[in-house]
């Protein structure tokens, strides 16, 4: 996956065009995966205890609901537990919808949590891990009234990861690589600054010839979801020039 971003400020010299976007799951949606008679069965269950406009998406890649609301109330009753509780809480009552083992459900740790000051809604994120490692863009977003009801979920996760976790590359080889893609016409050595570090192996390397903004090359190891299989990948951020910095997998 190959994500550039622009920024408006002007280059002082006219600069090449960047890389377009290029995200081989788009090629993996083609062949999208319903839902298992199990969660259909699920979202019935679900319907006959809240009533019949309860809405699903799924997700193509797995087949797990990608967002969840009930379109005339609430997914749930009021409950005094704390938001993340609350959360985890309706993860396990309705395991056969989310399809998520006790183990996997505790592979989830809260990444952001606020509060919205004008109708107490509570917004909490629970991302996702596997063996320390977190899981590419998996997350599920609860977003949880002052009086405990859930009004809608939504994200994208992964349940069934087996991947292992050891790098067949270096972080500074797989900088090296996505230099040679992204930046072919350059000569760079990457430079470790600090790392690696952490259960991620977080590299972070010198600017060098590549950058000419603040920003530092790094990366860390993800775990990356695609149709049918799971991978342990290196997510490379590469700053090339003042408005280019690519997210490289």
């Amino acid at each position: 996956i190959r994500i550039p971003r622009t920024r408006s400020s002007s280059p002082p010299e006219k600069l090449p065009t960047p890389l377009k976007d290029f995200d081989i799951r788009v090629t993996d949606a083609a062949r999208s995966r319903g839902p298992s008679a199990t969660r259909m069965q699920a979202v019935e269950r679900l319907k006959a205890q809240i009533g019949p406009t309860v809405r699903v998406r799924w997700n193509p890649l797995n087949g797990t609901p990608r967002s969840l609301v009930n379109d005339s109330g609430y997914l749930s009753g009021p409950r005094s537990d704390a938001p993340t509780a609350i959360a985890f809480n309706f993860l396990e009552e309705h395991a056969d919808l989310f399809g998520l083992t006790k183990e996997e459900r505790g592979n989830f740790k809260v990444e952001h949590e606020y509060t919205t000051e004008h109708n107490g809604v509570t917004h909490t994120t629970l991302a996702q891990y596997h063996k320390q490692i977190p899981v590419f863009q998996g997350q599920l977003r609860f977003n949880i009234d002052q009086h405990g009801r859930i009004v809608s979920l939504g994200g994208e996760y992964y349940p069934g990861i087996d991947t292992l976790v050891v790098p067949s590359l270096s972080a500074a080889e797989a900088f090296q690589i996505v230099v040679k893609d992204v930046a072919s016409a350059m000569l760079f050595e990457p430079k470790i600054r600090s790392g690696p570090s952490g259960s991620t192996k977080r590299t972070v390397f010198d600017k060098g010839s590549l950058n000419r903004t603040d920003g530092l090359h790094q990366a860390s190891l993800v775990i990356f979801p695609m149709q049918g299989e799971f991978r342990l990948a290196w997510q490379v951020v590469v700053h090339k020039h003042s408005i280019e910095r690519y997210l490289v997998l």
